[in-house]
């Protein structure tokens, strides 16, 4: 098994339990970070679920891809813009309001970055 199959089934787990919490547990999340639960705001979260849930489907699909260089570079840089903006975001987050709750999912993030970061950029072994 490649390297980068890891880091997919990783990630594509990773995304399914943030997804799913954000679709079922919306309210809790919110009264954690803010204290308020507006209609709107569980919307939001459900809908970025859902776009979640998304993602983790489509890594858990090309889990056995050639995922590197040239070989399904989309795969690749989706996720590296994604976590990469997500991470900042929170990382924005974690300076503007001091929340500690957003520091793991933030380092999450931002190891992932790295990780299909350098996966875009490398040629799978396999082709080699």
């Amino acid at each position: 098994m490649q390297k980068t199959a890891y880091l997919i089934k990783v990630s594509a787990f990773y995304y399914a339990i943030t997804g799913l919490v954000c679709l079922f547990f919306p309210e809790e999340i919110l009264l954690k970070i803010h204290s308020n639960t507006e209609e709107e705001l569980i919307l939001f979260s459900q809908l970025f679920g859902a776009a979640i849930l998304s993602f983790a489907y489509l890594n858990w699909f090309f889990r056995n891809s050639l995922i590197g260089g040239i070989y399904d570079r989309p795969i690749s840089i989706t996720n590296l813009t994604f976590n990469l903006i997500t991470g900042l975001i929170l990382l924005n987050f974690s300076f503007r309001n001091q929340e500690l709750l957003c520091i793991i999912p933030m380092v999450i993030h931002l190891l992932l970055a790295v990780f299909f970061g350098l996966i875009s950029r490398k040629t799978p072994e396999k082709v080699r």
